[in-house]
Formats: structure tokens, C-alpha cells, sequence
């Protein structure tokens, strides 16, 4: 979407920005009706698996039907109505993708943006709790899934896995902001606000005229924070926001920045080419020069690649965390 977006922006073509719309919109109809919360995916494949061993699957299907579907009766159990449908907290980077769509391509970009502001609002008002900066785990209509035992092993985990809520992280703190910039929304404002407190990141104040200063002591490295801090310095022209934001790039910096390549730790063996890291300081400099626009937009992605090597016992699926996780110890 990102991609046909930009290309519609470069060539002023109209045809890349009707496919990208288009398929916009098909995730804005796994939207509930009532709570606004959209799914993960649209549809899925047929050959999904269910549940696995050594020698393949054993059985497909819709997987979070079968491992989560007979305790729940009479709701649509799918994985495209699991929010979220992995992890513990939902993925801000599709969202992060619509609203850097709708920022690259102006007025027609405006449906993009909208998707994307009412879709985090959905969040914060129906699966979000301020008091520990968590979002609950639930069905798309609404029904708490929080504290839910898994009765039987699947491809969500174990039996006995039980599902627990997500402490916003700092992608989510940037997701708001963003949101924020573009609408002046209170109501985001409001949940930037929760979720930088949350993410550790410092807390920018009540109101956008009242940005607070605890900021400056945060510990936080994450380029996403930093990131959001320039968002809300694009949109209120607050000092102290540019200032935070220059925190967190000195404690990136002093993290991340080793015999010239950014890693996790000294020790780290390989270095990730497309790290954001460095992506995140230009924003930065950028900012601190007064030319917000002379750096590409970042849309939130990731690059990362996973394989099935083989074995006597059938094949594995390996993701590239593990190769980038090797130290020297």
C-alpha cells in the first residue's frame, strides 16, 4: 500500500493510487460495526495450519477457530478477529504505513490518514487501559480475552498459555503521535500522552500547550520514541519536545553505536544493513537543522527474512532474530 502510494506521489499516476485504496479498503471493512476495531488480515489462505509436528501439519483450517473458537459461543472467533492477533500488543506499523501514505500524497492521500487516526482511536477508546498503559486482548466486537487459558495446544502457544494484556511499547507512543499531528485530535493527544508515559519515554503533558519536561531524564533508547517526540515537535513547535527527542538520540547513541556499525551490544556478531537506527538520528539532525524534509519518510516497516532448513525429523522455521541475536560469548 505504502509502495503503490509513493509511486502514485512520484509519477502523479492515478492507477497505483486506486489499487493502493482499494486494498486499503478491504482493511477497513474487517472493521466491527460497533467497537470500529479492524482485523489483522482480511481472508486466509486454505492450507493454513493448525496444529504441527515433525512430519508437517496435521491440521489446517482456521487456526485461532480451532484453539479458541468452542470457549467463545456465539461470537465470530477467526484470526481476523483476534486483536491482537499476535503478540501482546497490536502492530502499529500498518497504521504508521497509512498515515506516512496520506502524508506523502497530500489532499489525495486525506483517505489514508482517516483510516488510519480512526483506527487508533478505536484502540485507545475500546481495548486500551490507562491505568497500566496496556491494551486488553479481545475479540473485534469487544469480548475480553484477558486472562483466557488455552485449553489445547495450536499455533497460538501451548495449552495453558494464558493471555495476558500489552504494555504499549514506543512504536505505539509514535503511532499517536503521528495521528495526533495530523488531526489535533485531544483525544490522541490524550493517548500519545499514555503511551510515551507507558513506554517509558517521559510524559508530554495534559494538554498540547502544557508539554511537561520529565522527558529529559528518560533512559529510553528506542528510535521510535525519538521519532515520536518529532512529530509532536513538527506539529506544536514546543522546544522542549525537540529536546526530549535529542535525549533519546545521545542514549541511542551511547547504546547502540559500536566499532562503527549500530548494534545491540559490543558483543553482537552481525549488524542489521537496514537498521532504523541511524534512519531515526538523521530525522534528528534534520530537525535540529530546521529541514524536517530533506530525510525519506520512514513508514514503520522492517525488513527480516525467516526459512525452513531440513532435518532427519522434517524442517524447522527459523527467523533471522536468531542470527542477529549471536554475540561473541
Amino acid at each position: 500500500m505504502f509502495a503503490a502510494a509513493h509511486l502514485a506521489a512520484c509519477t502523479r499516476e492515478e492507477l497505483p493510487l486506486v489499487w493502493a485504496e482499494r486494498l486499503l479498503h478491504r482493511y477497513a471493512e474487517t472493521r466491527h460495526p460497533d467497537t470500529g476495531l479492524g482485523g489483522y488480515q482480511f481472508s486466509q489462505m486454505a492450507g493454513a495450519w493448525c496444529t504441527w509436528n515433525d512430519d508437517g501439519p496435521i491440521l489446517t483450517g482456521d487456526r485461532a477457530q480451532y484453539q479458541y473458537g468452542e470457549d467463545f459461543p456465539g461470537h465470530l472467533v477467526l484470526e481476523g478477529t483476534l486483536f491482537p492477533c499476535y503478540g501482546s500488543a497490536p502492530a502499529a506499523a500498518p497504521l504508521l504505513a497509512a498515515m506516512a501514505s496520506g502524508d506523502l500524497l497530500g489532499a489525495a492521500g486525506q483517505t489514508f490518514s482517516h483510516w488510519a487516526t480512526q483506527e487508533l482511536a478505536a484502540w485507545g477508546r475500546v481495548a486500551y487501559r490507562p491505568s497500566d498503559h496496556s491494551f486488553v486482548p479481545m475479540l473485534t466486537d469487544g469480548t475480553s480475552m484477558e486472562g483466557y487459558v488455552c485449553r489445547k495446544d495450536g499455533y497460538f502457544g501451548p495449552a495453558g498459555r494464558v493471555l495476558t494484556a500489552g504494555r504499549a511499547r514506543a512504536e505505539h507512543f509514535w503511532a499517536y503521535a503521528v495521528a495526533y499531528r495530523q488531526t489535533g485530535d485531544p483525544f490522541l493527544w490524550k493517548m500519545a500522552r499514555s503511551t510515551a508515559i507507558g513506554s517509558g519515554s517521559g510524559d508530554i503533558g495534559e494538554a498540547e500547550g502544557a508539554a511537561g519536561g520529565s522527558s529529559f531524564d528518560t533512559d529510553v533508547s528506542a528510535p521510535q520514541a525519538l521519532l515520536g517526540f518529532l512529530e509532536l515537535y513538527r506539529r506544536t513547535g514546543h522546544l522542549q519536545l525537540l529536546l526530549a527527542a535529542q535525549r533519546i538520540g545521545d542514549n541511542l547513541l551511547r547504546r547502540s553505536f559500536h566499532l562503527g556499525l549500530f548494534l545491540a551490544s559490543e558483543a553482537q556478531l552481525y549488524a542489521r544493513f537496514d537498521a532504523i537506527e541511524p534512519l531515526a538520528l538523521l530525522h534528528l539532525a534534520a530537525a535540529l537543522e530546521g529541514k524536517p524534509d530533506v530525510v525519506p519518510a520512514y513508514p514503520g516497516g522492517r525488513g527480516f527474512y525467516a526459512s525452513a532448513y531440513g532435518s532427519d525429523k522434517g524442517s524447522t522455521h527459523r527467523y533471522d532474530e536468531s542470527l542477529y541475536a549471536r554475540t561473541r560469548s
